[in-house]
């Protein structure tokens, strides 16, 4: 799990590298640069904009899908990323092993790990999902997996709980519908 955001920041910059053509130069005619920085590195691009900003636990990624459209990615392992919505409950006592915010904070994902007895940490969701707001839905149990919901407004919220030689692993996702 510790490889997982190193495994993503590579990706992002691949891909950002690999949208150049031969010589260097970007899809706009310009050049990005790569420079580190105090947070780790920095790739810019042919305009300036900081694209993709970070170190090993934590990074955001700005995406440009359209020229008025602006999208960051904020990732981070070791600790909930910068925004980490206030309504998503996780495990105090686990290890933050990824975890990523989209649309400030209406969307996001998180890994954390634990060695707890599973039926413990199930409780603590079953617990603190209305605790923070969320209608709680249905439990569903397959084989070493249980899958958790809640519901509010037009968010949702899942919960995977997966067990595997003593070690919990908890997959956190909350979505919301951003249509107007």
């Amino acid at each position: 799990m510790k490889k997982t955001f190193p495994c993503l920041m590579l990706c992002a910059i691949v891909s950002c590298i690999t949208a150049c053509d031969n010589d260097g130069r970007s899809g706009r005619g310009g050049r990005l640069q790569v420079q580190k920085s105090a947070d780790g590195i920095e790739v810019r691009g042919p305009d300036g904009t900081v694209l993709i900003k970070g170190n090993q636990e934590s990074a955001k990624i700005l995406l440009t899908p359209d020229k008025d459209t602006a999208k960051t990615i904020e990732g981070s392992s070791g600790k909930l990323a910068p925004d980490f919505p206030a309504d998503v409950p996780v495990l105090p006592e686990g290890t933050v092993a990824m975890s990523q915010v989209f649309q400030g904070g209406r969307n996001a994902i998180a890994t954390v790990t634990i060695r707890q007895p599973a039926e413990d940490v199930i409780r603590f969701y079953e617990n603190q999902i209305p605790l923070k707001g969320w209608e709680p839905g249905s439990r569903y149990n397959l084989d070493n997996i249980v899958m958790l919901n809640g519901k509010t407004g037009k968010a949702n919220l899942t919960v995977s709980i997966t067990t595997e030689a003593g070690l919990v692993t908890v997959n956190i996702a909350r979505t919301e519908n951003t249509d107007k």
